[in-house]
């Protein structure tokens, strides 16, 4: 499953809280170790381009991506994001492939440009 040039390496990341000085919850996000010894996994990578639009006055561009990997348990949009190359990407979907052999993951990330 896993061969070719659109092989890379992600983290996987999940979503945890913490509170500030003022207990102000924050949302922060850690490499999920329980899956994957320092969250760190390989998947096929489909840059599939992306869209601008106007959002408040600012042009905003979203990048569309897919992901194929062997199948996570537990893994759901809310919860988790993949990190490459230091950019974060939001899980908007989850396909699974067979019966839990892979998943096809639908991300996005957006920038303002």
């Amino acid at each position: 499953m896993l061969s070719g040039e659109q092989v890379r390496k992600v983290i996987l990341l999940k979503k945890g809280e913490t509170y500030g000085r003022h207990n102000e919850e924050k949302v922060t996000w850690s490499a999920d170790t329980t899956k994957f010894p320092d969250g760190e996994f390989y998947v096929e990578w489909w840059d599939q381009g992306g869209t601008e639009t106007l959002e408040g006055g600012q042009i905003i561009a979203v990048k569309d991506i897919r992901a194929k990997c062997r199948f996570i348990s537990g893994l759901n949009e809310g919860e988790y994001k993949i990190r490459k190359d230091s950019q974060d990407y939001d899980i908007k979907s989850i396909k699974e492939l067979g019966r839990r052999k892979a998943q096809i993951l639908i991300l996005k990330i957006a920038d303002n440009a």
